[in-house]
């Protein structure tokens, strides 16, 4: 019982880092989505910690500012505002930039 181990990867595809709005703080707020994987191996004497950073850059748009008399259009909307796309989004990482068209 004295060789344990450890061998755990982490992975995330999408996880919110930031979402805040404007009367939070208006220097800094919006919203911030991230991916990464992280991998834990080796005895508990020495674990190496293999893992990158991703960062992205995506635009967020509020829908339900858009001025409309429909009120079914109004709903339909406000009820896509809810869902997330991060579309398009810049993505840096140590594998140089690449822009994604959509990106979950």
């Amino acid at each position: 019982f004295l060789d344990f181990g450890l061998n755990v990867t982490v992975a995330a595809d999408t996880f919110l880092m930031l979402n805040t709005k404007k009367e939070d703080n208006s220097l800094y707020y919006g919203t911030g989505i991230g991916a990464g994987k992280i991998s834990f191996t080796g005895d508990f004497n020495r674990t190496d910690i293999k893992r990158y950073r991703q960062w992205y850059l995506a635009p967020d748009i509020d829908l339900s500012k858009i001025k409309t008399n429909k009120k079914g259009f109004k709903m339909f909307l406000s009820i896509l505002n809810i869902f997330k796309f991060p579309m398009p989004s810049l993505e840096f990482s140590k594998n140089g930039t690449k822009l994604n068209w959509l990106h979950f």
